[in-house]
């Protein structure tokens, strides 16, 4: 069979035993094929949520026709990153302006070093970006955030900040810019500095806001004087507002250098005084001199904590086994549910001091913690897969409730 084209019609003719192929005397049967759409467009979205992580498949997906395009670009202008020179700046408003649903699309957006001026390079930013939910400052010095908290209360939909590297002339230009985001929910803070050695400490000289800043995750990776330092903020900005769900802390340094965090893990005492009800995830990772015996980390409180659920701990060297034991003990929430316990196993890969963990083994299958616990995860570092036997020989009661899993980070 073969097709022709009859009059702008397709027509398709039949050909039979002994006729020839084209019989034009022979009536034909013209074919119309259907407008509407054969497959579902749910089809179609699916396809191209399986295609998400490929940005060159997606490109030639938005090209082929109508039913791939919408969703295509809703993955290609999700995330925008604003590199040194800005080209790519003035490349992302000239495309939007000739297109202007495609701002509608941008979710999160990256603003790295080597912009002259936020302030001027922003100025059309807010109305360009509706519906921002996620803004990265990374590694931008002083001079940037002068104009940048104007910028921001522009922002109304972003509810997640993350400041990477970023330097501030003092620590009250930081909070300026924190507190003019409107809606904030999430905010991270990593290797932040401020160059004054005049540290703002008079929390109280505030400006007050129309409402509260009501954050549900704060994340801080940096030395002693930088997360006590925001911490100390926080409690007295947050006015009381018990909206605080999650935090985690990695007390390490973060590249700038490990303090004593003996003043830090006061503070958090204080934290924890104050979210006692609303806090329920608490994720600490601390550097080693923090979790020798008697050392800062012995005096945190988590019994205060009613409502806590998940506690992560680490890096922790098996011979501070004894130090997490009076941690656990304090623990008085009655929805706890799961425990992390990330160790360290570089230089003890066989030294497992049997008393130690036989405590800690006590204390987790203890009633009435054992009868919520669901889960205890212990990660461990630099050892060999051989040692989940060896986990389980120590942890005994845990092992025999089922509740014990294990991961490996080579």
């Amino acid at each position: 069979m073969k097709f022709v084209t009859l009059g702008g019609e397709i027509t398709l003719l039949r050909s039979t035993a002994g006729a020839p192929l084209l019989d034009l005397d022979r009536p034909s049967v013209p074919i119309r094929f259907p407008t509407e759409r054969r497959c579902p467009q749910e089809i179609f979205d699916c396809i191209i949520d399986e295609l998400a992580d490929d940005p060159y498949t997606l490109r030639s997906l938005s090209l082929t026709c109508q039913d791939f395009l919408l969703k295509s670009r809703s993955y290609l202008f999700s995330t925008v990153c604003l590199g040194s020179d800005g080209k790519n700046y003035s490349g992302l408003v000239h495309t939007i302006s000739r297109t202007p649903i495609l701002a509608s699309y941008i979710r999160t957006l990256y603003v790295e070093p080597g912009l002259a001026d936020i302030g001027s390079v922003f100025v059309r930013t807010p109305s360009l970006l509706p519906h921002l939910q996620e803004l990265w400052l990374i590694s931008l010095p002083p001079t940037l955030h002068h104009s940048t908290p104007f910028f921001c209360t522009q922002l109304l939909s972003v509810a997640n900040l993350h400041l990477k590297g970023c330097q501030f002339f003092s620590f009250d230009h930081f909070w300026r810019l924190v507190i003019s985001f409107r809606n904030l929910h999430k905010l991270y803070f990593q290797s932040i500095t401020w160059e004054r050695s005049s540290l703002f400490k008079d929390f109280a000289r505030i400006p007050s806001r129309d409402r509260p800043l009501r954050l549900t995750e704060l994340y801080g990776r940096g030395n002693d004087d930088e997360i006590n330092t925001v911490l100390s903020w926080y409690i007295a900005i947050s006015k009381f507002t018990e909206t605080l769900v999650s935090l985690t802390l990695d007390l390490t340094g973060g590249g700038g250098g490990h303090l004593d965090t003996t003043s830090t893990c006061k503070t958090l005492n204080v934290l924890f005084d104050k979210y006692s009800t609303s806090l329920q995830t608490v994720q600490l990772t601390f550097a080693e001199s923090d979790l020798e015996v008697e050392g800062p980390c012995s005096i945190l409180n988590f019994g205060a904590l009613h409502n806590l659920k998940i506690v992560k701990l680490g890096l922790i060297f098996p011979r501070h086994i004894p130090t997490l034991l009076p941690i656990f003990s304090s623990i008085k929430s009655s929805v706890l549910s799961e425990v992390h316990l990330e160790f360290n196993l570089e230089y003890s890969v066989r030294r497992f001091r049997r008393t130690s963990w036989t405590s800690l083994d006590n204390i987790l299958a203890s009633d009435p913690l054992i009868n919520r616990l669901e889960k205890v995860m212990v990660t461990y570092y630099h050892g060999v897969r051989g040692m989940n036997d060896q986990f389980r020989r120590v942890l005994p009661a845990l092992d025999r409730y089922g509740i014990l899993l294990f991961s490996l980070d080579l």
